[in-house]
C-alpha cells in the first residue's frame, strides 16, 4: 500500500525547506519585514491594525532570526510525469495549507 498526504487528487503539491543558516534566515527576515511593513502601512485597514493592537504585533519579525530553524513550504502548481509532460496539481493552495 502506498501512503500519501492529504491533498487534492493525491498530488502532494508541496516542497518543504528547512533553513538553519543564519545568513539565509536574515535574508528571509528582510524580505518578510519589507512585505509586512507595506501591509501595516498601506494594505491593512485602520480597523485591522487597531484590532491587532492587543496582540502587540507589528512588521518586525525577530523570531525569524531567533529561531534555530525555519520551515518553509512552497506550493507546486504542477509537476512532471515520467514522460516529461506536465501534471496539473489540483487544489494546491488548500492542500499546502493543510500540510
Amino acid at each position: 500500500m502506498i501512503g500519501t498526504g492529504p491533498s487534492g487528487a493525491h498530488t502532494e503539491p508541496w516542497t518543504f525547506c528547512i533553513i538553519s543558516d543564519s545568513e539565509i534566515k536574515q535574508q528571509i527576515r528582510e524580505i518578510i519585514e519589507q512585505e509586512e511593513y507595506t501591509n501595516y502601512a498601506q494594505r491593512m485597514s485602520r480597523q485591522w491594525t487597531t484590532d491587532l493592537t492587543p496582540l502587540k504585533t507589528n512588521y518586525v519579525k525577530e523570531y525569524l532570526t531567533d529561531a534555530p530553524y525555519l520551515v518553509l513550504v512552497f506550493k507546486q502548481a504542477y509537476s512532471y510525469r515520467a514522460d516529461g509532460k506536465k501534471k496539473q496539481h489540483y487544489y494546491n493552495e488548500i492542500s499546502v495549507a493543510i500540510s
